[in-house]
């Protein structure tokens, strides 16, 4: 059955999970040239989507949770994430925050000027994971550096002048250099992937989860269904994600109620909430201004809303 809005059932009654939004937009602007930024745009959370090549996501004023594939990942002023763009993600958040995002496509795009297309291919992203992701919180010195580079960036890229290509390409070879050792230096283990492989309980926990939001999940059914302690499940959970797995589990709901929210009009707030695993409507309203700072009904209202404004 479809809702109309994109939305499929299966025969128990749960969520088909719809296909993460293919990021047309920054896709074309990458095939025109390999360095795209976007930055200093107030945003209330995003829809889950993916691209081509690498993204470097900053935050710069406000807070929320980063959903890189099946992990999630805290945010706070000058916390940094570096990913490949074809995991899918997402940001959720409780209110306005500000980010600055640059997209780095090295393999693919139009036909560039030799010294540029030689320039790019000393860019080595070979050491961020191909489905993981990195991340560290900066320290306002090296905060300070980042923020230079980047609005060096975004000048040669918006005022295009003589040997901007090389100027650009030359910036974001410095900026992903100058974030590996940052990471490096951290000391944090994920700096460095072929030490590190994601825990298998942890991945076939949240694959699970994300595929039966609106069964019942507590931690002590998951530790029975995957053979492990409670203890060791919270431990590895915490380690993988950074947040608990209760965290977690409120985390991806809200996130997949936020997407019927806005896909199927038709159906209401106390059906959404039944689906995506919440005891009651309350409940469900509760979490959800918790992580994204308003109500369910407040949401639809303003896409409605738009979408009436859009019409006009």
């Amino acid at each position: 059955m479809d809702s109309g809005g994109g939305l499929t059932m299966v025969k128990d009654g749960r969520i088909k999970p719809k296909p993460p939004r293919w990021n047309k937009d920054i896709v074309d602007r990458l095939n025109d040239f390999p360095v795209v930024m976007v930055t200093d745009q107030w945003l209330v959370g995003s829809d889950l989507h993916y691209q081509p090549g690498l993204e470097i996501h900053l935050t710069l004023e406000g807070s929320g949770a980063m959903v890189v594939g099946r992990r999630v990942f805290p945010q706070f002023p000058r916390s940094v994430l570096l990913f490949r763009g074809n995991t899918p993600h997402q940001m959720i958040s409780k209110g306005r925050y500000k980010r600055r995002v640059i997209c780095l496509n090295l393999g693919e795009s139009e036909p560039l000027p030799a010294n540029v297309q030689a320039l790019r291919y000393l860019v080595d992203c070979s050491w961020i994971p191909v489905d993981g992701c990195l991340g560290t919180m900066l320290s306002p010195p090296q905060f300070r550096q980042v923020d230079g580079m980047c609005r060096l960036l975004q000048y040669e890229l918006e005022r295009k002048e003589t040997g901007w290509e090389c100027m650009a390409v030359s910036l974001a070879l410095q900026l992903s250099v100058y974030l590996q050792r940052v990471l490096q230096k951290s000391g944090s283990p994920a700096a460095w992937p072929g030490n590190r492989q994601p825990n298998e309980l942890v991945r076939h926990c949240s694959d699970y989860v994300c595929g039966h939001l609106g069964e019942r999940l507590t931690l002590k059914e998951m530790a029975k269904r995957f053979a492990a302690s409670e203890e060791h499940l919270t431990r590895c959970f915490k380690k993988e994600t950074g947040i608990s797995f209760y965290q977690y589990v409120i985390v991806q709901r809200v996130a997949e109620a936020k997407r019927l929210l806005l896909a199927a009009p038709d159906m209401s707030i106390a059906e959404i909430a039944e689906l995506t695993g919440f005891p009651s409507p309350s409940a469900f309203g509760r979490h959800f201004k918790l992580l994204l700072g308003m109500r369910p009904s407040e949401l639809r209202r303003g896409n409605a809303a738009d979408a009436a404004e859009s019409d006009r």
